[in-house]
């Protein structure tokens, strides 16, 4: 399956398995595209596909304005996700910004009416109740923000940084995606009826702040930690995918 916002790297190889497979819906992290899942889905089992996120202003979107407030981002992607798991067994996966991402969205599905995903997966972010521990990056002049950002999380590759045309097309962008976080204001609402499992690199710092996750799902929570720091999903992408596959299909009927 691909579509604007949605998009398979490694579709199931047959209409039958198609039908059958559970679906993960996966959402990237701060200015990425969906490409930072297609080697983690090239080595799922068959019997899972991967449909990764493709947001405005992001890898093929990229001459469309991104979003800036998280209200606008939600209402856009909502109907594209439910279309993709409508009858169909499904679970949720977002990495840092993704992971507040999913959870937004898992409550927009529930104030719908729709069914929520079997599991939720978060990874490399504080809960979103959790109140911000720095000033906002978003507001900074560039200069200091790629400094934050490489400070913090590392989080723009050498190849980008050392080129200043790459670099300032590439800023606008992860510019906005802070905005769409570091604008949000949480309301309280009843804890999410599904499990929720808790991920992260044991270097990274956000993974001392993940602990409250936990209190926003109603189902059994689960932690699961992984050698390295922030990116540990795309540095070890056969990692991730095994651990996928198991979070995954570890429940399912």
């Amino acid at each position: 399956m691909t579509s604007d916002w949605l998009v398979s790297y490694r579709p199931t190889p047959s209409a039958a398995s198609l039908a059958a497979a559970t679906r993960i819906v996966a959402l990237p992290h701060a200015g990425a595209g969906p490409t930072v899942f297609r080697q983690a889905a090239g080595l799922l089992p068959d019997d899972l596909e991967l449909l990764a996120a493709e947001l405005p202003g992001h890898g093929k979107r990229l001459s469309e304005p991104p979003h800036r407030r998280s209200e606008t981002l939600i209402a856009a992607l909502l109907p594209a996700v439910v279309a993709a798991v409508q009858g169909r067994d499904w679970v949720l996966f977002g990495h840092s910004m993704g992971a507040f991402l999913a959870h937004e969205l898992c409550r927009a599905l529930r104030r719908a009416g729709h069914a929520l995903p079997r599991r939720l997966i978060v990874s490399g972010r504080r809960p979103p109740n959790y109140p911000a521990p720095e000033l906002d990056l978003h507001k900074l002049p560039d200069a200091d923000f790629v400094h934050e950002l490489t400070r913090r999380y590392d989080g723009i590759p050498a190849v980008i940084r050392n080129e200043p045309e790459l670099l300032q097309l590439f800023l606008p962008v992860l510019k906005a995606d802070f905005e769409v976080f570091e604008t949000y204001r949480f309301s309280d609402e009843p804890p999410l009826d599904l499990p929720i499992a808790i991920w992260g690199g044991r270097d990274d710092p956000q993974t001392a702040q993940m602990d409250g996750w936990a209190d926003l799902a109603a189902g059994p929570a689960s932690q699961r930690l992984f050698d390295g720091g922030h990116f540990y999903l795309t540095d070890r992408p056969e990692r991730f995918a095994r651990a996928l596959a198991e979070e995954t299909t570890n429940d399912r009927t």
